[in-house]
């Protein structure tokens, strides 16, 4: 496992301010409707899922033998009907919900369009976990005020490609450039071939959408370097993103996703409401 995933503590650069957001009915509706997205039928890129051909696999740029692994795992990756994932922001602030520090994203995708996903974010004094479903284009979230009740959501912003690993995140494999070959590293048990390199994920949004993509707050248009996790069946482990996606977050922020699970059966149901 990378390094930084073997420490529990959170650091934060001691010249970056931590807000202390205030729970609010408006906060956590803007939280609803940024979960809403996931989902949704009318989202542009909502049921954006990576593509089967890899579009982008000839924008890699690096060293011959890194290149070639990342064209592989591109494919490796589209060609999955499901995978569990984790997004956990290990280092910094991921505020992506107007304020909201996110600390960790789990779920789970069933291609094409069907998805589960709970969100947890930090308060003054606590957590919150939200969860949102996705069936056949149509999206479901938590009312967040009320326990056991649902909400039938339909629109929202494009923040799916932020919550979401199937859009924006394995998108940017095949976008990586100066690739190279750094070494093997054992994560959760299993060899794993390691990859660094760096990823503009304001181009990429781009390339998925066009001028159609709009993100709630200005996503970062410096390139950010990643670490890549392989395994030997060519299936991405794990992606170590440093620096911010969007200029909201702070500049010391690192997320990492993990995927697993792969292909396994994923049940997904329609929440009552």
């Amino acid at each position: 496992m990378s390094s930084s995933l073997e420490s529990t503590e959170r650091w934060f650069h001691p010249l970056i301010a931590q807000p202390q957001p205030q729970l609010t009915r408006r906060r956590l509706v803007l939280l609803s409707g940024g979960l809403a997205a996931l989902g949704s039928s009318g989202s542009t890129m909502a049921g954006a899922q990576t593509p089967a051909n890899t579009p982008f696999a000839d924008q890699l740029s690096g060293d011959e033998d890194a290149v070639s692994l990342l064209r592989e795992v591109a494919a490796t990756m589209a060609a999955l009907d499901s995978f569990r994932f984790e997004i956990e922001t290990v280092r910094g602030q991921s505020a992506i919900f107007q304020g909201l520090s996110v600390e960790l994203i789990a779920g789970a995708v069933r291609r094409p369009l069907d998805f589960t996903a709970t969100v947890s974010v930090s308060l003054p004094f606590g957590s919150l976990d939200v969860t949102a479903v996705g069936l056949d284009g149509s999206a479901w979230v938590q009312d967040p005020l009320t326990e056991g009740e649902w909400i039938a959501l339909e629109g929202g912003e494009n923040i799916v490609a932020l919550i979401n690993p199937d859009t924006l995140i394995l998108a940017s494999v095949g976008l990586i450039q100066d690739a190279t070959i750094d070494g093997a590293e054992r994560v959760d048990g299993v060899e794993t071939t390691v990859i660094a390199g760096v990823v503009n994920f304001f181009e990429t949004a781009g390339q998925l959408g066009g001028d159609e993509v709009m993100l709630p707050t200005e996503m970062t248009a410096e390139p950010l370097p990643v670490l890549l996790w392989i395994d030997a069946d060519k299936r991405l482990l794990e992606i170590e993103v440093l620096g911010p996606i969007l200029t909201s977050e702070s500049d010391d922020v690192i997320r990492v996703i993990r995927f697993f699970d792969f292909n396994e059966p994923i049940e997904i149901e329609q929440p009552d409401h």
